[in-house]
């Protein structure tokens, strides 16, 4: 996909484990991966360094998107399902109705934190 001339990318963000995570910047049109980072890091900031890296902007990104699940965090889905849909709906990727929601695969399990 091409627009005005400009190739344009998808950011793909798997948080599914909340302590090792996966971006990828995508080419639009034939999902070769430009640019990834894998490792336990703020998503944010990485998908900053990686838009500069790359000597590109929000707005260049057509789509934004996450691995839903089910998986390993419950909170690392909640967290990859947040952030896309905050940068689609920001840029009007999306609409509210059009945004993403996590599939935990099960009821979520708690563990109160212990009084020290």
């Amino acid at each position: 996909m091409k627009m005005k001339g400009k190739l344009m990318y998808r950011i793909y963000l798997d948080t599914s484990d909340r302590y090792t995570k996966t971006i990828k910047l995508l080419k639009s049109e034939s999902a070769i991966v430009v640019d990834s980072v894998y490792g336990d890091f703020d998503v944010v900031d990485a998908v900053k360094r990686i838009l500069i890296k790359n000597h590109l902007k929000p707005e260049d990104i057509t789509e934004f998107s996450c691995n839903l699940g089910p998986g390993p965090s419950f909170t690392g889905l909640k967290i990859g399902a947040a952030i896309t849909n905050i940068f689609n709906w920001a840029l009007n990727i999306k609409n509210i109705n059009e945004l993403d929601y996590p599939d935990y695969g099960q009821e979520p399990n708690f563990t109160l934190k212990k009084d020290l």
